[in-house]
């Protein structure tokens, strides 16, 4: 299956830059993105990569694309993170459970709540991309979160084997919900 993915730098919600846009023949070239992605999360600090799919052009889409995923790095800058990737690994996987708890309670999430169990900086996204319990019933999402710690790319898999003190986390929000809740 071929996949045109599109990946972009957001900062403060604006569209910083386009950093790649590529057709992914199968799994291991997209791995293979990942692997680079994580290389520039690294050099930008505070910046949000967003992967983007089925749009041919970020900038001049008639309407905003469908966000697929967010990615943002949980580091020294988050309150909650410690060095011991072992405490860092049991504190995500604990705020996941607990985040698909009150999904299923309230039926919905906005990123931005995630964020803030986290302790990651809040985003202008963030109000209106989330998570719906029922997403999964009509196909706009999977209907629970996950913050891609089961990722099999390399920069992830060393973080769970202990051998990094931080993670990309890679949010497999369901899009913009703002018009689906109530």
């Amino acid at each position: 299956m071929k996949t045109r993915l599109n990946y972009a730098i957001l900062n403060n919600g604006e569209v910083k830059e386009v950093i790649d846009s590529s057709v992914v023949l199968d799994d291991d070239s997209h791995h293979t993105k990942i692997a680079w992605i994580n290389s520039l999360v690294e050099s930008n600090p505070g910046c949000i990569f967003f992967l983007v799919t089925d749009t041919t052009d970020i900038f001049e889409a008639e309407d905003e694309p469908e966000i697929e995923s967010v990615s943002m790095m949980f580091d020294a800058n988050s309150p909650n993170w410690g060095p011991d990737p072992k405490y860092a690994l049991s504190f995500l996987k604990a705020t996941q459970n607990h985040m698909n708890n009150v999904l299923q309670i309230r039926g919905w999430l906005v990123l931005n709540d995630v964020l803030d169990a986290v302790g990651l900086e809040r985003t202008a996204q963030g109000m209106t991309v989330g998570w719906r319990r029922d997403a999964d019933e009509d196909g706009t999402g999977d209907g629970f979160i996950d913050f891609g710690l089961d990722s099999e790319d390399e920069y992830t898999l060393a973080f769970i084997r202990g051998e990094e003190s931080t993670v990309l986390l890679d949010f497999n929000v369901d899009g913009d919900i703002s018009s689906k809740v109530s």
